[in-house]
């Protein structure tokens, strides 16, 4: 039992095993608040993502997790994540806050879209990451045309 308690009280970066649980954790949130938002059960969506607290937290960035992710930088958190995260105020009628997490997820995706450019690697997810910016603007016009 000791063993048990200890594992739950540690650093996920001493115990990958923590990590996996979290990791499994964290991408079943992520695939029950698509499912919801899929049926249109925006409240129960908004409480899945709720459940994965800041997604700009210092947990989710591979860098703070060396050990298990050597090589890897970035966040863990999926784009259609954040996307759903913009998109789920909007359907439960708080329209100012939803706006405001997509011109907060434009201005992220100019971001990586600036960081591809100065980058000397390969570039390869740059037309990946441009399709994306084309996207949240076509989000944002057709919120604010409805």
């Amino acid at each position: 039992m000791a063993m048990e308690s200890d594992l739950a009280t540690s650093d996920p970066e001493t115990h990958p095993f923590l990590k996996q649980i979290n990791d499994q954790c964290h991408d079943m949130s992520s695939l029950n608040a698509l499912a919801f938002t899929k049926l249109r059960r925006f409240n129960e969506a908004s409480a899945e993502l709720d459940s994965l607290e800041d997604l700009q937290s210092s947990h989710y960035p591979y860098e703070t997790y060396p050990k298990i992710y050597p090589n890897r930088v970035g966040s863990m958190v999926p784009f259609f994540l954040r996307w759903l995260h913009a998109l789920i105020p909007i359907k439960l009628g708080q329209c100012q806050q939803g706006m405001d997490r997509f011109y907060t997820l434009l201005d992220f995706v100019h971001q990586k879209i600036k960081e591809k450019e100065n980058s000397d690697a390969l570039n390869v997810s740059l037309p990946l990451w441009r399709k994306r910016e084309v996207f949240v603007v076509n989000c944002i016009i057709g919120h604010h045309l409805s």
